[in-house]
């Protein structure tokens, strides 16, 4: 893995559903999953190379995630701050991701 990496925080509920496609779409030299079972609600780290094409990869499955299948109940956070979904573009995903040293949490509503 590169030195330049972003990370993904998923909650159990988006780790269910979302982890099988970036690890489907990301080659494993360029991802670590790191399970905690123990933190209550558990939760998923995912470590990624941040290359374009990465970036890239991480950006589609997102966003077909969110679009097509999760739309109420989703939340995706950068530090204490709540990224608007109804204004988030591919584009705008690809750039948080981008960021040196990105670090996003995502989470869904258990009830969804």
């Amino acid at each position: 893995m590169t030195n330049s990496t972003l990370t993904l925080c998923l909650s159990s509920a988006v780790s269910a559903r979302l982890l099988p496609d970036i690890e489907a779409l990301v080659a494993p030299a360029d991802i670590n999953v790191f399970l905690n079972a123990l933190c209550t609600p558990s939760q998923t780290r995912v470590e990624c190379s941040q290359t374009q094409h990465v970036c890239s990869l991480l950006t589609a499955a997102i966003m077909t995630w969110l679009r097509l299948c999760v739309t109420r109940g989703m939340h995706i956070w950068r530090g204490a701050e709540q990224i608007n979904l109804h204004e988030l573009s591919a584009q705008k995903l690809f750039t948080l991701l981008m960021e040196p040293q990105a670090q996003l949490r995502l989470t869904l509503d258990e009830t969804t």
